[in-house]
Order: structure tokens, then sequence, then C-alpha cells
């Protein structure tokens, strides 16, 4: 399954961002998408528009991956699934700037530890950054090799940004 990243503009040349390193590690199956709220890209909109997407966004209305997994008429048509990659702030006004994304279903990701994400101050409690969610996600549908390679790098790229 493809992962789209979401990115927002700010989001782009930040030395902290982390879908960088999710692209890094992962290659061909991510491809990071420049948010645009009055062009968003035609290939996001269209997947979106033939529900062969879902939105990786917590909150009321959404479903863990491995129940949206098991529900056979999603998994089924399920190409992507979109994670927004920027602050808790840019991802809420890409979600509510981007009509697309609201019609599609949501993934919440099982959270099971506090972040390991440091670069940055003032983040939720709860979240975690962009590649810690990709690699729940991964962890989730059983690409546990995957989602060790990319924690291994999350990892070494924390400590070595924080040595600098």
């Amino acid at each position: 399954m493809k992962i789209y990243l979401l990115t927002h503009p700010r989001e782009l040349p930040k030395p902290t961002n982390t879908g960088r390193l999710v692209a890094e590690v992962l290659g061909e199956s991510v491809r990071i998408v420049e948010w645009s709220r009055v062009e968003p890209d035609e290939a996001l909109v269209k997947l979106a528009e033939q529900g062969a997407l879902a939105l990786v966004y917590p909150g009321e209305g959404s479903v863990e991956l491995s129940a949206a997994l098991a529900d056979s008429g999603l998994s089924d048509r399920l190409k992507g699934l979109v994670v927004l990659d920027g602050t808790w702030q840019e991802a809420r006004k890409m979600f509510n700037k981007s009509p697309y994304l609201q019609g599609i279903p949501r993934i919440a990701v099982e959270v099971t530890g506090a972040s390991g994400y440091t670069l940055r101050r003032n983040q939720k409690a709860e979240g975690v950054c962009t590649a810690e969610c990709v690699a729940y996600l991964l962890q989730a549908s059983g690409q546990c090799a995957e989602a060790a390679r990319l924690s291994d790098r999350l990892e070494a790229f924390i400590e070595g940004y924080a040595n600098r």
C-alpha cells in the first residue's frame, strides 16, 4: 500500500522534518505531495474520489488501521494512506481546507508510548512525528521489518541532530 505524505509547504525546508526520512527508508512506496489549498494534487483528488484512499487522522469517526483492513469493502479498494506531514496546527488547517480529505475514511494509529521525537517544542502530549506515525502504520499492517528500519533511522536522526 502506498503512503502519501501530504506535506505543508512550510514543512518541506525544515531540517527537522521526518517525512524525508520516511521517503528515504521506504523509497517508491512513498510519495511526498506538497499541499496546496487552491491547487490540490490531481492524482490524490482522483484517488480520493474513487474511494481508494484513507486519511490517517485521529478523532471522532476514525477507526484503527487493523479494523479498517479487516473491513473487506474498504481493504479491497484501498490503494493508499494519506499522512498529513506538518505541525498539528498545519495538519488541522490542511484537513479543514481540503474538502477531498473530509470525505474519505479516517484511520487512527494506536500509539503505545510517548513520542521519542524531541526536536520540536509545543507538540501534543499524545502526538507523534510523521516518521513515528508511519512506523506505527507499518507495524499494524504487518510490515515489521520496514517499521524497525524506519524507527532505527529516526532514532539515529534524532541523536545526530541533537549532537550538532
